[in-house]
């Protein structure tokens, strides 16, 4: 049982803040901590097409202006990607951790954002066309690539809209439960080490059906917040799909801190119902970068952060000894 986040922190971007929160982190430790992400997790991925010429800012979003190529330069995607891996290089407390973990957002949620004709409207959105998702599919692995070349051994990428998107009577835009399966399978297939997928909000167990089908290894969801996530789940789909669970157990929404015994109880839920060797990874349940919205300022948002990630790791040794975890067996690979 290993311990991770999935990525933003409620600082401001810069090369300071990204070394401030590494340090921080390190000295814990967590065992695959993610790149901080401190740029908005749509515009990280969207400038560089803006910068090509690609895609143009609209108050609303992006409008497509020529196809999206694989060929651009992506430095300002992998900006803090590159600044974590010369940091953790310096670092006399790089040997504490596993591994380095990079988000990446994926497609569908991406597309939500690109217009690909006037005027503005839902039926213009990039999400509605397979060919536009190809393209963009493309310029992703190869961003993938890049992070895998420069040492990250986890990647999970980022699918917030999915649970939007597939509910229990219908997927939304036309797509068929293959389409989504062969497009996230490609992104997978992509990250040579260990892949993960990250999906919030409430899932439906048509989603999770979904994503287990796929290449990924790790499904990492929102349990703290969103209890109705076990429903969703079970020991034989899991099983069957030989999936593991990156399990939720802290709010990354509310700016309180957990007690040990409210985070067991959510590792006891899960062991429970899919067996502790499907629970490979624990974490908060999204990013923290909403905190800044309800505590009003980063400092003290970024100060929560970081006492719920030293309690994760606590938590991480509690249920280590309370369910007798050989951790050097269920090392991810």
């Amino acid at each position: 049982m290993f311990t991770s986040y999935v990525g933003s922190f409620p600082l401001e971007y810069s090369r300071g803040n990204l070394e401030r929160i590494l340090k921080d982190v390190l000295e814990i430790p967590i065992d695959y901590p993610c790149y901080p992400q401190l740029q908005d997790f749509i515009a990280q991925f969207l400038n560089p097409l803006v910068d090509s010429g690609i895609l143009e800012r609209r108050k609303r979003g992006y409008i497509l202006l020529e196809e999206v190529s694989p060929r651009v330069n992506v430095f300002k995607a992998e900006e803090q990607a590159l600044w974590t891996v010369e940091y953790i290089r310096r670092s006399p407390l790089r040997e504490r951790i596993s591994g380095l973990k990079a988000c990446v957002t994926g497609p569908f949620t991406l597309s939500t954002k690109i217009y690909i004709d006037e005027p503005l409207t839902m039926s213009n959105l990039m999400i509605n066309s397979m060919e536009h998702i190809e393209n963009l599919l493309h310029y992703l692995r190869v961003i993938i690539r890049d992070l895998s070349n420069m040492g990250y051994e986890y990647i999970n990428i980022d699918e917030p809209y999915l649970s939007v998107m597939v509910g229990k009577r219908m997927i939304l835009h036309g797509y068929s439960t293959d389409d989504i399966i062969d497009i996230l399978d490609r992104l997978a297939r992509t990250i040579p080490k260990i892949s993960g997928i990250h999906v919030c909000g409430r899932l439906s167990p048509e989603l999770v059906e979904i994503l287990s089908q796929t290449s990924f290894l790790l499904l990492d969801h929102e349990f703290a917040d969103t209890p109705q996530n076990f429903q969703a789940f079970s020991r034989e789909i899991l099983e069957d799909y030989d999936k593991f669970i990156a399990l939720g157990i802290l709010s990354s929404k509310r700016p309180v801190l957990e007690t040990p015994k409210e985070a067991l109880k959510i590792i006891e839920n899960a062991v429970k119902k899919y067996g502790v060797e499907r629970i490979r990874i624990i974490k908060p349940d999204c990013g923290f970068r909403g905190l800044k919205g309800v505590v009003g300022t980063s400092e003290s948002a970024y100060e929560i952060a970081i006492k719920k990630l030293k309690l994760l790791n606590k938590i991480k040794l509690l249920a280590i000894n309370r369910y007798g975890i050989d951790i050097e067996e269920l090392r991810l690979k």
